[in-house]
């Protein structure tokens, strides 16, 4: 089970929205359950990250689809994964693919950040004849 929760000023963790308040209110006062806490990334930074991302793919010319049009444009920032098989009669294969950008696969608000630089500055490398750094940064509001 995943829910999201809010510090208070008292320090007392409550429910942030009706999902996690109907998780607490399976429990009885007084019960003691054992929670994994995490601290959360900024989620309005995140969600604005994957609108300027479509806005991003809006602009460009392409016959791809969102998905591999951004997992491209990650590779193409440097953010990749690379897998190589040496076969027993020496072939060799290399598989690059784009890293993750979720939620859950960034340790750190800090990285995403990093990672969301790197990916509009790929974009512009890539398609800098659309937009200038510093219009996106204004059209962003960055």
């Amino acid at each position: 089970m995943k829910e999201t929760f809010v510090v208070g000023a008292d320090h007392a963790i409550r429910p942030a929205d009706d999902a996690a308040l109907e998780l607490v209110q399976k429990f009885e006062a007084g019960y003691m359950i054992l929670l994994d806490l995490k601290k959360s990334r900024n989620p309005l930074f995140h969600r604005y990250a994957f609108k300027m991302l479509h806005h991003l793919y809006d602009m460009v010319d392409t016959e791809w689809d969102f998905e591999p049009w951004r997992k491209d444009l990650m590779i193409l920032a440097g953010e990749r994964v690379v897998h190589g098989r040496v076969s027993r009669g020496g072939q060799t294969d290399v598989i690059v693919s784009a890293r993750s950008l979720s939620w859950e696969s960034m340790p750190d608000e800090l990285e995403f950040r990093r990672v969301w630089n790197g990916l509009i500055q790929a974009f512009i490398n890539t398609h800098g004849n659309i937009i200038t750094y510093d219009e996106l940064r204004h059209v962003a509001g960055m």
